[in-house]
């Protein structure tokens, strides 16, 4: 690599939040429950609202299908995408901003 190139290029990290529809255990409550961001290489990060319990905890996790299989319980929590699709390599692989994970 020279000093003409800058290596390469990261695409921009992707906004998301967590709704929850119906909540079985009664502790985080239901509607928005965490804002996130989901990274070019796969890995996400969470922070919870924690406006039922009132934690606000951070979580770094390796991809987005790993918060579900924790936290998605059977269908009822969905992410939804505040930001467009990346337009690199990941565009393909990335739901649109109104289609929910599930």
């Amino acid at each position: 690599m020279g000093d003409d190139d800058p290596g390469p290029v990261e695409e921009e990290p992707r906004r998301f939040f967590l709704h929850r529809w119906a909540d079985a255990s009664g502790v985080s409550g239901t509607g928005r429950i965490a804002y996130g961001v989901a990274w070019s290489d796969g890995r996400a990060i969470t922070r919870w609202i924690g406006s039922t319990t009132g934690v606000q905890q951070i979580c770094v996790w390796d991809s987005v299908d790993e918060i579900l299989r924790i936290h998605g319980h059977g269908g009822q929590t969905e992410i939804h995408w505040l930001d467009d699709a990346p337009v690199g390599h990941l565009a393909a692989l990335a739901p649109s901003p109104a289609e929910p994970i599930s």
